[in-house]
């Protein structure tokens, strides 16, 4: 499923330090966008040659975040996990050079 992507109203704002802690705070990154109608918020801050990305997502299985230098399917790098019971976090990094599907990163 392709999603597209609603602008959010608030401009950027300089962030706090991002906090690896698993809770998204108002503030913490520099930039957000919704997509799929408040299903999937991205959040994002670019610092020196790092990003730090938080995602909240209604959904009751995975979700996951694919980043490629074209619009291709291709040279693909996919990031995908969920949450467990515990609540124990599970998350893969897999790259995917073809269309086929991704390998263990």
């Amino acid at each position: 499923m392709m999603l597209s992507a609603v602008p959010m109203v608030a401009p950027p704002i300089a962030s706090a330090e991002v906090e690896l802690d698993g809770v998204i705070s108002a503030g913490e990154y520099d930039h957000s966008t919704v997509f799929d109608t408040d299903q999937f918020y991205l959040h994002w801050t670019i610092k020196d040659d790092r990003i730090f990305i938080g995602i909240r997502a209604a959904t009751t299985g995975y979700v996951g975040l694919g980043l490629e230098p074209k619009d291709e399917l291709l040279n693909l790098d996919i990031i995908y996990g969920r949450v467990t019971a515990g609540p124990t976090v599970e998350v893969r990094d897999t790259w995917s050079s073809t269309r086929t599907g991704p390998a263990a990163d």
